[in-house]
């Protein structure tokens, strides 16, 4: 039983060097060089999409390894923050009145502040 051989695959400067080798041939009619050209061109952007194509595929696998350490970490900072947030206490205000003028009284644990109305 006869097999054929595996097809080597061309590489993005490979392809570029046949099309400049091409351009630069006077071996082929103008209309055949065209034609192998357009083909060279054709295949030389089917390799640029498949690399990048590649590239996209390495580039969400190593996301998907990344992103419950990372999503753990932003969760653990979350809840350090929502702790430190409570942990700042709101202060009490009060309306009062001074001398027939409306003031607003602020206690904070520390220390009060009063504020005129007018």
């Amino acid at each position: 039983m006869l097999t054929k051989p595996a097809a080597r695959e061309l590489s993005i400067e490979e392809v570029q060097h046949r099309i400049a080798a091409l351009e630069q041939s006077s071996d082929l009619e103008e209309i055949e060089r065209n034609q192998a050209l357009e083909h060279y061109r054709v295949a030389l952007e089917s390799l640029r999409a498949a690399a990048f194509a590649a590239q996209q595929a390495t580039n969400y696998e190593q996301s998907i390894v990344v992103a419950p350490k990372t999503t753990a970490d932003v969760r653990r900072e979350l809840e350090r923050l929502e702790a430190e947030s409570q942990m700042v206490q709101q202060p009490d205000v009060r309306a009062a009145e001074t001398n027939n003028h409306p003031i607003l009284l602020v206690f904070w644990p520390s220390f009060c502040v009063a504020a005129r109305v007018t």
